[in-house]
């Protein structure tokens, strides 16, 4: 019975058109969906990040975060406390593409608050949060207080807001990690 199952399967692959590649394709592919965001996501795996063009609902488990459209990526939450110690060592374990990360370095941050897209990848950042929401996925939305790779007592914080400010004192939290490569 079995040997006639798969001749039947090979007439209509063959009626098809369909080769022994694409179906293969097909069957790997299967249960398999990938949810288009408005920013790539980031996943981790050990001390790899990985980014993809939207979120692919079979590696929920490893989204660690987002990528800004200036490259650096940012945890999907804020963190209640971080220190700088603590956190460029997080970043300086994790790699991409086989290069150890860093603290965003101070021209990365200034930049991003006169980019004039600056309100587009807010909304685009939501807008992916919304996303993540949706599948089970806890992330916050755009805002969060950076670590600069220049100095353990300078910082940028970010938000809704579209304000970006260099501040020398300890924030009471919202900590967000972020990475440059």
């Amino acid at each position: 019975m079995t040997t006639n199952k798969f001749a039947a399967l090979e007439a209509v692959m063959s009626a098809q058109g369909i080769t022994q590649s694409e179906l293969m394709d097909w069957i790997n592919g299967r249960g398999t969906e990938v949810i288009p965001t408005e920013l790539p996501i980031v996943y981790r795996r050990g001390t790899e990040l990985i980014v993809e063009n939207g979120l692919d609902l079979s590696r929920k488990s490893e989204v660690w975060g987002i990528r800004l459209l200036s490259g650096v990526m940012v945890a999907l939450c804020c963190e209640s406390e971080m220190y700088y110690q603590q956190a460029a060592m997080l970043a300086y374990n994790l790699h991409f593409k086989g290069m150890p990360g860093s603290l965003p370095c101070l021209a990365v941050l200034v930049d991003r608050m006169r980019d004039p897209n600056k309100t587009w990848e807010i909304n685009a950042f939501n807008a992916t949060v919304k996303i993540l929401s949706q599948n089970g996925i806890k992330a916050d939305n755009y805002g969060g207080n950076t670590w600069c790779s220049m100095c353990d007592r300078l910082y940028y914080s970010f938000d809704e807001l579209r304000e970006y400010r260099q501040l020398t004192c300890f924030p009471l939290g919202g900590y967000r990690m972020a990475i440059q490569f």
